[in-house]
């Protein structure tokens, strides 16, 4: 019989991934600073490491807790290898974090008339709150792309019953229908379910 496994991946999450590519492929030859924010560093790792199998020439720069400034290292990647687009994680382990942002800001001339490519900078939601009241120039000009998962909470939740559910299902049902189905079936309505909670059409009991 098949496990169900649960996974902070949805379908939105596939669309925003989809979006980011599109707009790689879109931004040749031009700067574009896109914010992917997503506040799930599982979730952001993998989609980061999908992006990569999709766009593999994609560079990457993952920060350090004592990194201050980003701009050199993105310059260092330009000047030797002019990669389709640069990505940039690790900005939620950077100690001097307003620091960065605020000197991003100031070369955010030089990134536009040097860069012909875009830069995505994997982020959680606090950094485009500090963006806003920081580094409001920067902020205007980036796209930015969510990405969401459901809370720990809903997770174990959802978990406990899908494991129930695999635990008491044989192969086939009484009806001779194919377990498989359940079990998408399954799954279709606990996420109809979290989407109708977040919405205020349902309530868990």
């Amino acid at each position: 019989m098949n496990e169900l496994n649960l996974s902070f991946e949805s379908s939105d999450n596939e669309r925003s991934l989809e979006d980011i590519v599109w707009t790689i492929e879109m931004s040749q030859g031009q700067f574009c600073l896109i914010l992917a924010v997503c506040d799930s560093t599982k979730l952001r790792d993998n989609m980061a490491q999908k992006l990569q199998e999709i766009c593999p020439n994609i560079e990457e720069v993952v920060l350090k807790s004592s990194d201050i400034l980003i701009h050199p290292q993105l310059k260092d990647i330009n000047s030797q290898k002019h990669p389709p687009a640069i990505m940039v994680r690790g900005f939620e382990s950077v100690t001097k974090i307003d620091q960065m942002l605020t000197s991003l800001n100031q070369v955010r001339e030089e990134l536009w008339k040097s860069f012909k490519f875009p830069v995505i900078l994997w982020i959680n939601g606090e950094i485009p709150k500090k963006m806003i009241r920081l580094t409001p120039d920067i902020e205007s000009w980036a796209s930015i792309t969510n990405f969401s998962s459901f809370s720990g909470k809903q997770i174990d939740y959802r978990q406990e019953k899908v494991d129930r559910f695999n635990h008491n299902q044989g192969s086939e049902d009484s009806d001779g229908l194919n377990n498989n189905f359940l079990i998408e079936l399954f799954l279709r309505f606990y996420v109809i379910q979290d989407l109708g909670k977040e919405r205020g059409f349902l309530e868990l009991y």
